[in-house]
């Protein structure tokens, strides 16, 4: 059966976290607005979701949504050693993930990604660990909160 498979499967760092792939379908954010997973452009987008009130679109997150998206990231198997939830940096391939937290790095900007420069340590380690993937339920997304 290919979904048994797909349960037991590991990503690779060739797959990402994408919410294309979990059916979203009514759920709803902390504040109560229905959301949409974020589509076209990078594939960052793709990692999140967006409620569509006030700014919250794919150029920036309410904090309700920003929150819900890391909640699903994580119970996909998408966190870091430090149990952070990492997305892809900004490159078109997906290679380095980024939990977008300030941290003590030396020589950047004082934040893990999400453009450019290095990792922290959780989330350099996260690229050498086997996430397991979760099955996705509606109800565990929200009674993370």
């Amino acid at each position: 059966n290919e979904a048994e498979a797909a349960e037991g499967a590991k990503p690779t760092m060739e797959q990402h976290f994408s919410l294309a792939r979990l059916d979203i379908t009514g759920l709803v954010n902390g504040n109560g607005d229905a959301v949409k997973a974020g589509d076209g452009g990078p594939v960052q987008h793709s990692q999140k979701v967006y409620c569509g009130v006030g700014s919250c679109g794919i150029f920036g997150q309410c904090q309700s949504c920003d929150e819900l998206s890391h909640a699903l990231a994580v119970d996909q198997g998408f966190a870091n050693s430090a149990g952070e939830a990492v997305f892809c940096g900004t490159d078109h391939w997906c290679r380095t993930y980024y939990c977008g937290l300030p941290k003590d790095i030396p020589g950047t900007d004082g934040f893990c990604g999400p453009n450019n420069g290095p990792q922290c340590g959780d989330c350099a380690k996260f690229k050498y660990e086997l996430a397991k993937p979760k099955a996705f339920t509606k109800a565990a997304a929200v009674s993370d909160k």
